[in-house]
């Protein structure tokens, strides 16, 4: 420094001291040599007095980037210094100059005369002479190490931030303050790529907190940068990281003269890149006008990876998850039964629906093994499978096996097993099987049924037992095989085709059936066990089962039926043995009393539902005992028999037609509306047992006489309904018989008193 332009110290004040000449120049050379060391390495040296800078040498102006002059003309050393050091170094240094402390260490900021900020280590000692206080303070410029720590605390940061957070949108803002923070800059936002959009947005900003920059924080909000446009955009484009050292310098800034107006100067942005890809980007601004720091830019470009593979990580660890949900949700929710199955055959994890196969309890399950649920006839076969996989032999099985419900029931599975194994080299340690269990009960029933079927046919056709046959569609035998012909008691099938030409007439004992049968072939093309009474060739009755398809020509119409038939009649008898004893008469096969009054009651509580009424008609023949005494019991059982499928015919489907015993029949009809459909009902069975049967050669002519009851409300007793028919058949046959009578309430009083009821007889 120039002795003549400033505040000195030197010679002259190394002269006050009061020393030798000789002492003198001796001080002087040390001085000299001390200042120049003190430059040559670099290490400033700047004495205050009274806050002022009254000496600095030449490294000091290095550092700051002002001459001598101009160091010597600042009102104060703090002039040097971002307002945010001012004040923690005018405490310690006014510490300092009052005596307080003799010296310190202070690590600062000053501002070089470019606006770069330069972080310098102090140290400073206080000196006293004359009176006069003084401050030499040596100076050491560690920006360099600062920066390196910068960067050390802000990787640090961003990593505390990205494991301290479960997603990417917690993670952000950490981040984005962490790298602002951290390098020391005052603002920053985050730019995210909208793909639809082809742009980048602004999805949040950050500032210090003793800073604010309200308008541009809201045109960062509001804008949106294209690929190449604007800082973010350049990013976006090159995929590195950029810097401005003053966007008021920038030419393709478009935010600038907000930022200025804020106050903002320096900047630099970085990419969050995932997979080589720029997925975002974050910007950071300084009031400052900064230099570009190679360092810095490296290391947040590294970051930015950092943060790329963060995001992969996530990404990963909620595909996991998700596969994890998936994995629980197929297995608890399969249509198979699967479980984990432990080297020692315990039961480690089971699905509801194995539960639901093996009807036990999820709980109940677990404390067991799979060989305790095991059929004992499949448990070696199983032991064996395992024994192999465990040796390597096998890597699954698959097999059919039968397991033991809880209920003791059998049940037949589909089995698939794999062994897992650990990750040692080789085959790995044995952990757990995996077990696949399908129900295919109804599969085996079906396969058991189709065997049984299948043998069933071949012994059938082999042994002549079932019967083949073809028909025209009026019921004439084109095609029988021996089995039928023996069937239905024919010496031969010439026989039989010659003899039966109408085989809904002379075969079926009701020739419904046959109709029915047809009817349900021209439906649907085909139909199986379809059964039905026949006559053998002797008058006998058997039961048969059909299964008939539709024989057509080129054209589509039909010409005929074919297919099989067998006697089921011991099955059937079997089978129905029971119920007729119980609800149907022996004879006639029509209802019994039970069954009448059953279905009667029924009837009843259905019309509570509906605004209908329900008959009963009660039918005694006249004249019966004469038939059965002069042409005996089969021809009156016949009669009763023919008598039973007239007054069927008289009938709806949905009507009843029972025998109570003897000659004595009674009908129920549903859902009439009056009285005048009960007697049409009447008047048509009386009609029609007015022509003559045809029995054993002999014409048999009948007659009936009926009572008739109607329901009055859903509440009437079937007993009180039938008790009232038969009063009222009772009174029909007091009048002359072939009659019928409608039960009045009159009916209940002495014969004397007067009857309300209607009369007709049996002529129309």
């Amino acid at each position: 420094m120039d002795p003549g332009n400033g505040p000195k110290f030197g010679p002259e004040e190394i002269r006050d001291t009061g020393g030798t000449e000789e002492e003198l120049h001796r001080q002087m050379d040390l001085y000299e040599t001390l200042l120049e060391a003190q430059s040559a390495v670099g290490e400033g040296l700047v004495i205050v007095e009274d806050r002022r800078i009254v000496y600095a040498n030449e490294a000091f102006s290095r550092i700051s980037g002002y001459d001598a002059v101009e160091l010597a003309e600042l009102p104060s050393l703090f002039e040097l210094m971002p307002p945010e050091n001012r004040t923690e170094a005018r405490e310690r240094l006014g510490r300092c100059l009052g005596g307080q402390e003799e010296e310190d260490h202070l690590e600062t900021v000053v501002l070089h005369k470019s606006g770069r900020r330069v972080d310098l280590e102090l140290g400073i000692k206080f000196l006293r002479e004359h009176e006069r206080a003084r401050l030499v303070i040596v100076a050491r410029d560690i920006s360099e190490r600062k920066s390196a720590e910068r960067r050390l605390n802000t990787q640090y940061a961003v990593t505390r931030a990205l494991e301290v957070s479960s997603t990417l949108e917690e993670a952000t803002p950490k981040v984005l303050e962490s790298v602002c923070e951290s390098l020391e800059w005052e603002a920053g936002a985050l730019w995210e790529l909208d793909r639809r959009a082809g742009v980048l947005r602004c999805v949040r900003t950050w500032h210090a907190p003793s800073v604010d920059f309200p308008k541009f924080e809201e045109t960062t909000l509001q804008t949106t940068f294209s690929r190449g446009v604007g800082l973010p955009g350049r990013v976006w484009a090159n995929g590195e990281p950029a810097w401005i050292s003053d966007i008021l310098e920038d030419s393709d800034s478009p935010r600038a003269p907000v930022a200025a107006g804020e106050g903002l100067h320096g900047a630099f942005a970085f990419p969050i890149i995932l997979r080589g890809e720029v997925l975002g980007i974050v910007e950071c601004f300084s009031r400052e006008v900064r230099q570009p720091d190679t360092a810095t830019l490296e290391m947040v470009g590294a970051t930015g990876i950092q943060i790329g593979r963060f995001i992969e990580r996530k990404e990963a660890e909620n595909t996991l998850r998700e596969s994890e949900e998936l994995f629980r949700a197929t297995f608890d929710q399969a249509a198979v039964g699967v479980a984990h199955v432990g080297l020692d055959g315990r039961w480690l994890r089971v699905n509801r629906k194995l539960c639901d196969i093996l009807g036990y309890e999820c709980e109940e399950l677990l404390g067991k093994t799979f060989g305790e649920v095991t059929h004992p006839d499949d448990l070696d076969e199983d032991l064996d499978y395992l024994r192999r996989m465990l040796a390597g032999e096998l890597e699954t099985h698959s097999r059919e096996k039968r397991y033991i419900r809880r209920d003791g029931s059998p049940v037949w599975t589909n089995l698939t097993v794999s062994l897992v194994r650990g990750q040692d080299p080789g085959l790995g340690d044995p952990r757990y099987f995996i077990a696949v269990i399908e129900d295919i009960s109804g599969r085996k029933r079906t396969e058991e049924a189709l065997r049984k079927a299948e043998e069933k046919y071949r012994s059938i056709f082999e042994n002549s037992v079932g019967g083949i046959f073809q028909t025209s569609v009026e019921g004439r035998f084109l095609m029988v095989n021996p089995a039928l012909t023996r069937m239905f008691g024919y010496e031969s099938p010439e026989e039989m085709i010659s003899t039966v030409s109408e085989a809904g007439r002379q075969l079926y004992v009701d020739p419904e059936r046959w109709a029915e049968f047809a009817r349900l072939v021209r439906r649907h093309g085909a139909v199986s066990d379809f059964e039905s009474q026949g006559y053998r060739k002797d008058g006998s009755v058997i039961w048969i089962s059909a299964d008939v398809r539709a024989l057509r020509d080129a054209d589509g119409e039909l010409v005929g039926y074919e297919g099989t038939m067998e006697d089921v009649t011991g099955r059937k008898t079997l089978e129905k043995r029971l119920e007729h004893q119980a609800f149907h008469d022996a004879l006639t096969g029509l209802p019994n009393r039970p069954l009448f009054l059953d279905r009667l009651r029924q009837a009843l509580a259905r019309t509570d539902r509906r605004e209908d009424s329900v008959a009963v008609l009660f039918l005694d023949l006249d004249g019966f005992k004469v038939v059965n005494d002069s042409l005996g019991h089969d021809v009156g059982d016949q009669l009763l028999v023919a008598v039973a499928r007239r007054v069927e015919g008289c009938v709806r489907l949905g009507d009843t037609v029972a025998r109570l015993g003897g000659d004595e029949f009674t009908v129920l009809l549903e859902d009439i509306v009056g009285v005048d459909e009960a007697v049409r009902v009447a008047e048509r069975i009386a009609w029609e047992l007015r022509e003559p049967f045809k029995l054993a050669g002999e014409e048999v002519s009948i007659t009936s006489s009926v009572g008739v009851s109607l329901s009055a409300t859903a509440q009437d007793r079937p007993e009180s309904l039938m008790r009232d028919a038969d009063l009222a058949m009772y009174r029909a046959k007091e009048t002359g018989k072939a009659h019928y009578r409608v039960f009045e309430d009159a009916m209940g009083v002495t014969p004397g008193d007067v009857w309300g009821w209607r009369e007709s007889s049996s002529g129309r």
